[in-house]
């Protein structure tokens, strides 16, 4: 939402909220094929593999590549979170979702159709269509998986909230977020390069 929210700001459009005539809705990935389908709603912004089955079906063709937005087109899809007080009262479970977060990325780098398959299946289960395999590979092609946080990609996204009106407050001290000792003991255990807490 915030980067969509950016886009038209730079575009010269405006929300309704703003007094402008763009209407922003929050939808599941899967829910917005039959609304563009039945002429409901006029565009969607989404991750992949959304607009790769939506190109596939033609329902939508894509307007903007969003990593084209992103200089060096490195954009933050999903971060792994916890509270400071849950990591100190539960450091080995925050560890054990840290491996299997790495593990799961490794299988997807790795072993990239087994790792196709489960997410397949994991799509349909939500109430998705069916993926071809077509749809997947192609989704694939635009997806890095990664267990570096892309810190200046975060620091973007908050920024971009502020200047949007979704944060009341432009954001400091972000590197502060970071704590990176779980993740970097698991890639030393892998004999994985550690990752670099940001400055």
């Amino acid at each position: 939402e915030v980067a969509l929210r950016a886009w038209l700001h730079e575009h010269g459009l405006r929300t309704r909220e703003e007094g402008g005539d763009v209407a922003v809705v929050g939808l599941g990935g899967f829910d917005a094929g039959p609304l563009l389908e039945h002429g409901r709603l006029d565009a969607a912004w989404l991750p992949e593999p959304y607009p790769a089955s939506l190109a596939d079906r033609g329902i939508a063709f894509p307007l903007v590549d969003e990593s084209s937005l992103w200089p060096p087109g490195e954009l933050l899809a999903t971060n792994l979170v916890v509270s400071t007080t849950y990591l100190g009262e539960h450091p080995d479970v925050v560890r054990a979702l840290v491996e299997a977060n790495v593990r799961a990325i490794l299988l997807c780098r790795d072993e990239p159709d087994r790792a196709k398959e489960i997410v397949a299946g994991q799509l349909a289960s939500t109430g998705g269509p069916a993926l071809e395999p077509g749809v997947l590979d192609a989704a694939w092609a635009e997806l890095e998986f990664t267990w570096d946080p892309l810190p200046a990609s975060l620091a973007r996204v908050a920024e971009q909230a502020y200047t949007v009106g979704l944060s009341s407050e432009r954001p400091r001290g972000l590197a502060g977020a970071y704590r990176l000792d779980a993740l970097n003991h698991v890639l030393n255990d892998e004999g994985l390069r550690p990752v670099e807490a940001p400055a």
